[in-house]
């Protein structure tokens, strides 16, 4: 979780590029001071951090700071719900907040995006893309984290996960948390990254099966 003043947001992402990166890591965001600070400074700052991680929900300050809230281990597979998994990966059921999104509205230092594809692949080609990702990216990649269809059983995804260089082992779910049964990729890295990705995902998945 990280904190966004809601006073001087704006303007300490718009200065700060350590400040930029720790926005686009995080899996949810607060506002903070909203209640001294004005109806554009909060405007500015919200508009501001989207651009940088449309993917991460917002959450109530009071509730989301609270002793208990902050020991719940929100983030982990195994105790998300549906709706939960769905807002980590920037979704709602039936729908997403970030289909419209322009990853390059913030400019080329970081790009933000989902990729969504039909295909299915194997436990190699898994292996193939999230190694690819990280000798072709290195540091920039900032975040890595999705929903993967597999050949061997389309009704239980892949779950992936990486923060930069550390990378948790993929977990296999016991169901889709909605409808959608294609592959979800949520991308955040340093750098103009999308046409390489994308054209790495086609490349690999071009023999699977859709």
């Amino acid at each position: 979780m990280t904190l966004v003043d809601a006073v001087h947001g704006a303007e300490t992402l718009a200065s700060h590029a350590e400040a930029r990166r720790q926005v686009a890591l995080a899996d949810a965001l607060i506002l903070t001071k909203a209640d001294i600070a004005k109806p554009e400074a909060i405007t500015a700052t919200r508009a501001a951090t989207q651009a940088l991680n449309p993917f991460a929900p917002w959450l109530e300050a009071e509730a989301a700071l609270q002793p208990e809230a902050l020991s719940t281990p929100r983030f982990r597979h195994e105790k998300l719900e549906d709706a939960d998994l769905l807002a980590w990966l920037g979704e709602h059921e039936g729908g997403s907040h970030v289909a419209g999104h322009d990853p390059n509205q913030h400019g080329s230092e970081i790009e933000a995006f989902a990729l969504v594809s039909d295909a299915k692949v194997t436990e190699g080609q898994l292996t193939v893309f999230r190694e690819a990702m990280r000798l072709m990216l290195g540091p920039k990649l900032l975040r890595l984290k999705g929903l993967i269809a597999m050949t061997d059983d389309p009704e239980r995804p892949m779950l992936i996960h990486a923060v930069q260089s550390v990378a948790d082992a993929p977990q296999r779910l016991a169901r889709w948390p909605s409808r959608d049964r294609r592959t979800r990729l949520v991308i955040i890295a340093q750098g103009e990254v999308r046409q390489t990705i994308e054209g790495f995902w086609k490349a690999l998945t071009n023999n699977s099966s859709g």
